[in-house]
């Protein structure tokens, strides 16, 4: 900001405020603090003040700043410390993004802050966290780096078997899944499989506005609980407080009456969570081509957008393995002819092996409620041995051939026979 020259009024500096709206972006877009520092340092952008680059302290400042919406908020010195003082002033400095803009940001932050696992370093080795799971027992997922050396490498494992617990302890080779994992959703129609409005664009929207409403509604409450603390206050006037509880109440009641209205809008449409469809088919077509600080946000991108499509991903590191070993246990228990029992088990072997059932396998379901299941050769992970695609209404094709595994019943109106 600069004073005008009637010394009345304050200008934008456009240049600085499209570097805060910037910031904004990424911050909506799901790239954390660290990443954005990266990003602005590598591109030259200059910083505000004296500084010789960018640091996370001051993005945090930037982002958190209400006067980013033009409000002042008054200080004083109370007991050696700045206290605010009084209400905000509305208007006093030009807005840099819009109150939308602002909330957003602060709830794709809060989202970040719960599937944080610490940082990632210059790679985001695993694009996977928080979405993958063990097909065999539910668990979560684990990046296993095992080194160099002809068996090292990066493995997806089952938590539980890390840990000793009875599942299985088979890994998949990490780059092996991610481009089996790519190659799979690079091939779909994104938009059909996920129920995407054709108007994909005002889906964003509405989206994003509810994340502003919910973000504004928690701060809302935040401050009427302070304003309540402050009752106890003997030196604050109680009409003070009821004034100030009066008028976040009543701009909480507003809020929350717009969010309803919004979720009401969303259901009538069927709207799914804005899942920017384009934009991820261009996050996974440049993937592998970036380096460096480049290849990070990328990543840190491509993560976002994974996390906001896929529902969820059970993986089978060994295929029908541990179901056939089952089998086998249970025949074996059994009192029954060694010379048949070894037979059958030969058998369910070859058939495996022919099938190719112990190859490892991955399920993932879509925000749209569509599934998509693929079973991956052994020797190339961008080859599938088979394909099915279950839809939400039961519908189902397994390798180019369509079924019906269930009729899904649709309720009846009131009144209806």
């Amino acid at each position: 900001l600069t004073l005008r020259d009637d010394r009345k009024s304050f200008e934008l500096l456009q240049e600085r405020a499209d570097v805060v709206r910037r910031i904004f972006r990424l911050s909506t877009d799901g790239v954390g603090t660290y990443s954005i520092v990266k990003t602005l340092n590598r591109d030259g952008i200059l910083p505000f003040g004296r500084s010789n680059g960018w640091n996370e302290s001051y993005i945090e400042k930037i982002v958190k700043n209400r006067a980013v919406l033009g409000e002042y908020q008054p200080h004083a010195m109370i007991d050696g410390k700045r206290r605010p003082v009084g209400d905000p002033v509305q208007g006093y400095y030009p807005p840099v993004v819009t109150e939308d803009e602002f909330y957003a940001a602060q709830a794709a932050r809060r989202a970040r802050a719960t599937y944080k696992g610490g940082r990632k370093g210059v790679e985001l080795k695993n694009l996977f966290t928080h979405i993958a799971t063990c097909a065999y027992c539910g668990g979560p997922m684990r990046m296993v780096d095992k080194g160099s050396g002809p068996k090292g490498g990066r493995y997806l494992k089952c938590s539980a078997g890390i840990k000793g617990m009875g599942c299985t302890t088979k890994g998949w080779r990490y780059d092996d899944f991610e481009r089996s994992f790519l190659y799979l959703a690079r091939e779909v129609d994104l938009g059909a499989v996920m129920n995407a409005e054709a108007d994909d664009s005002a889906a964003r929207q509405r989206e994003e506005r509810l994340s502003a409403l919910i973000e504004k509604s928690t701060s809302l409450q935040l401050q009427r609980e302070r304003f309540a603390e402050l009752s106890a206050d003997p030196a604050v006037g109680i009409e003070f407080i009821r004034s100030k509880l009066a008028a976040v109440g009543s701009e909480l009641v507003k809020t929350n009456l717009e969010t309803e209205s919004l979720r009401a809008e969303m259901d009538a449409a069927e709207s799914k969570p804005a899942l920017a469809t384009e934009d991820l088919r261009q996050l996974i077509e440049q993937h592998g081509r970036l380096a460096g600080v480049e290849a990070y946000d990328h990543r840190v991108r491509l993560a976002a957008r994974l996390r906001s499509v896929v529902t969820k991903m059970a993986i089978s590191t060994e295929g029908d393995g541990p179901r056939l070993r089952q089998t086998l246990a249970m025949l074996e228990q059994e009192d029954s002819d060694p010379a048949f029992a070894d037979s059958v088990r030969r058998h369910i072997e070859d058939v495996s092996a022919k099938m190719q059932r112990l190859n490892p396998a991955f399920l993932v379901t879509f925000a749209g409620g569509v599934s998509r299941q693929a079973t991956v050769s052994a020797d190339d992970p961008m080859e599938y041995v088979s394909e099915a695609v279950l839809q939400p209404d039961g519908s189902a094709r397994v390798n180019g051939e369509s079924y019906v595994l269930f009729n899904v019943r649709k309720p009846k109106p009131p009144g209806g026979q």
